[in-house]
């Protein structure tokens, strides 16, 4: 799989794993432009992070999912804005992404400092050999309300279906 990253005007296609080591030092200079950018196009949510974990910027989709919350994360470590349930998977997330170039999907919790939590659908991407790490989420909260709403409807349908069996005749038995 190819990816392309746009750089101050010039374009430039890399395997994920080898990124080109001269596009680092640009991103570093403006990773809040890096994490606007991508949270506006490409998800919910998008977080640069350093090569240790530090939150370098942090923005979030035009849909305001993440709420104003995640603009304080900037400078604080990655693991201290996930969830108790999730620190484990977003520790092997940034392991994958330091070790390969990217890290597949993982569903993330994120909390903010009044408890609130959200989950996420995080991708992880590194730019360069030495460079940030780009981690974009898509708001899992959408997807958790249509699937409490099918299954409130799925039990009205049932106590329907058990309200109009129980009040039908009763099928006659065969006598032998």
């Amino acid at each position: 799989m190819e990816h392309l990253i746009i750089l101050a005007g010039t374009s430039r296609t890399t395997s994920p794993g080898a990124p080109s080591a001269s596009s680092a030092g640009g991103l570093l200079a403006a990773p809040e432009t890096l994490a606007r950018a991508f949270a506006s196009v490409a998800g919910d949510l998008a977080l640069v992070l350093d090569g240790q974990g530090r939150i370098l910027a942090a923005a979030r989709g035009e849909d305001g999912a993440g709420g104003g919350w995640a603009s304080h994360w900037t400078g604080r470590a990655w693991p201290e804005v996930v969830a108790p349930g999730s620190k484990e998977k977003a520790k092997r997330l940034l392991n994958e992404v330091l070790r390969t170039g990217e890290a597949r999907g993982r569903e993330i919790n994120l909390a903010a400092d009044d408890g609130h939590v959200m989950g996420f659908r995080c991708n992880a991407l590194r730019l360069a050999p030495e460079g940030p790490v780009l981690v974009v989420g898509r708001d899992l909260g959408a997807q958790a309300a249509l699937q409490h709403r099918l299954l409130a409807l799925q039990q009205e349908m049932e106590g329907r279906y058990w309200a109009a069996t129980s009040q039908a005749a009763p099928i006659p038995r065969r006598r032998r």
